[in-house]
């Protein structure tokens, strides 16, 4: 069986990464998520050369924070939802498209118990981030308005359960929000 081939065509966005952050193998499906080819990335620095974010220095960078946790613990590291600028190919125009990522970092430990590479595995989730913060822009812009009208404004759920008020509702009964709310 030919396990680099199997790891290659892996359904999931992995890719291999040496103790000192060079690139050594990556799923098709992680080539093609970050719009990369296998030879343009293998053997670069994964966050000097092949993913450089220009919004984070070396240092503060939270994919390298992530790494050096795995280092210091030899354990899995998940890291908290994160916005990545991610260069585009010069075929793809060249510049940076944003992102937002969740990733683990797992260690693969050899014999003597020492690091000998971390695998990283990555989720796209710029959509349901990018839905999420409309939702909440949504959502100001409806407290906003219901906020702004003189009549007493309250919505409730399926079940009945009030889940929304307007400060002319808490202003006339003085009760809040959140003790109308849990009712």
């Amino acid at each position: 069986m030919n396990a680099l081939k199997l790891f290659q065509n892996c359904p999931e966005n992995l890719v291999v990464v040496s103790p000192d952050y060079k690139i050594l193998e990556a799923t098709n499906a992680y080539l093609q998520v970050t719009r990369r080819h296998r030879d343009e990335i293998i053997g670069l620095h994964f966050l000097l050369e092949a993913y450089p974010d220009p919004n984070y220095t070396f240092e503060e960078n939270p994919v390298r924070i992530s790494f050096e946790k795995v280092l210091q613990t030899k354990r899995v590291d998940y890291m908290e939802l994160v916005s990545y600028r991610i260069a585009l190919p010069e075929a793809d125009g060249g510049g940076f498209y944003d992102s937002y990522w969740e990733a683990s970092h797992t260690p693969v430990l050899d014999d003597a118990g020492n690091i000998e590479y971390i695998i990283q595995k990555t989720t796209d989730v710029t959509e349901r981030e990018l839905a999420r913060q409309a939702r909440l822009i949504s959502e100001k812009k409806f407290k906003f308005l219901t906020d702004t009208i003189p009549q007493i404004i309250f919505t409730t759920d399926n079940t009945g359960k009030v889940n929304h008020v307007n400060k002319r509702l808490i202003n006339y009964t003085g009760v809040s929000e959140e003790e109308v709310c849990t009712v």
